[in-house]
């Protein structure tokens, strides 16, 4: 039985959560992860949920539903949605513009960046 957790990897990342974000462990399987899309131009709030809700403002480095963890028996992976910036899981690009829309998580730590590299939404997600 594995325990997966994300958390934030720098004070400037926390700061963007309304609560005291340290970490959060992920028990269901997608674990989708966007932007908080309330004001944006015609916003559904039906059309989708993110699991992990992510306060971003322009210029925007979070998509509406950037990407999100999935689990294949014993294997991990991060999905990019085909968000616009991409997703940078452990240094290997991925999304629309990269060679591939997923990357396979390690157990143990792994970095993850929402958008470019220096996007402030930079995480920790951890397999133990």
């Amino acid at each position: 039985m594995f325990k997966m957790t994300i958390s934030p990897l720098t004070p400037l990342c926390a700061s963007k959560f309304f609560e005291c974000f340290i970490s959060v462990e992920i028990e269901k399987f997608p674990f989708k992860i966007g932007r908080d899309a309330y004001g944006d131009r015609d916003f559904d709030p039906s059309a989708f949920t993110n699991d992990l809700t992510i306060s971003d403002r322009e210029p925007f480095q979070v998509s509406r539903k950037h990407c999100f963890i999935e689990r294949d028996g014993e294997c991990f992976y991060v999905r990019d949605t085909g968000s616009s910036l991409g997703t940078i899981v452990n240094g290997t690009p991925i999304g629309v513009k990269n060679a591939s829309l997923s990357e396979v998580l390690i157990l143990g730590k792994n970095t993850v960046i929402l958008g470019t590299a220096r996007s402030p939404f930079k995480f920790q997600i951890e397999i133990a």
